[in-house]
């Protein structure tokens, strides 16, 4: 499937590697120290699919937050089930 999105080829060990990759980049945001004033933070869903054994929709939770100067960061999110 990730060759007919991207028209590129890759072996399923660097799949895997490229997962874990990617698994440890987002540990790594999710253990980043947060900014110790936001003016404001937003709490909001969206539906994506997700596929678990099966594809279904379900609501993703993100924390969003205003810094003092006006930037946007995301400071979490979390996916639940849709049941």
């Amino acid at each position: 499937m990730f060759g007919r999105i991207y028209s590129a080829f890759y072996l399923p060990q660097s799949l895997s590697r490229l997962t874990q990759l990617v698994e440890e980049e987002v540990q790594a945001w999710r253990e980043y120290p947060l900014d110790e004033v936001y003016y404001a933070v937003f709490l909001y869903s969206t539906f994506l699919y997700i596929r678990r054994g099966r594809t279904a929709k379900e609501p993703v939770y993100i924390a969003l937050g205003i810094k003092p100067d006006g930037c946007r960061k995301i400071l979490g999110f979390c996916v639940f089930g849709g049941r």
